[in-house]
């Protein structure tokens, strides 16, 4: 039996429904704990997981652990820019999370935006 234990209570994580694994991941405030669950499952998309504890609620330590975990490339941003726009509506501490986890790849969206801006030639 596979138990996760949460500060004084603990959590059976076998033979959960699909509902199930969704409500746990989407409940779940530790990325480590919800990666070991996705990965049980199957659950290859976290990022809407990681779009509503990094920006959402506020839990930044949620998209560190991400990263340690996941390549961050244009796909990961097309997706947090999905969630953001289903979400229709940040309010600032949203919208300031956001740009928080733009900022960690820097890097990575100069380049993206470069290539944007100046596209190779067809050939």
């Amino acid at each position: 039996q596979v138990l996760l234990k949460k500060q004084g209570s603990t959590r059976n994580v076998l033979n959960l429904t699909k509902d199930e694994v969704r409500n746990y991941l989407a409940r779940q405030t530790r990325f480590y704990e919800a990666y070991i669950v996705a990965e049980a499952y199957n659950v290859s998309d976290l990022v809407p997981y990681v779009f509503r504890m990094a920006v959402i609620e506020e839990n930044m330590d949620y998209f560190e652990d991400y990263r340690t975990v996941h390549f961050i490339g244009s796909s990961f941003f097309d997706d947090i820019f999905i969630s953001a726009q289903k979400a229709r509506r940040l309010d600032e501490v949203a919208t300031r999370n956001l740009i928080g986890i733009l900022s960690h790849c820097k890097t990575f969206v100069k380049e993206n935006l470069l290539l944007k801006s100046y596209p190779c030639p067809r050939t």
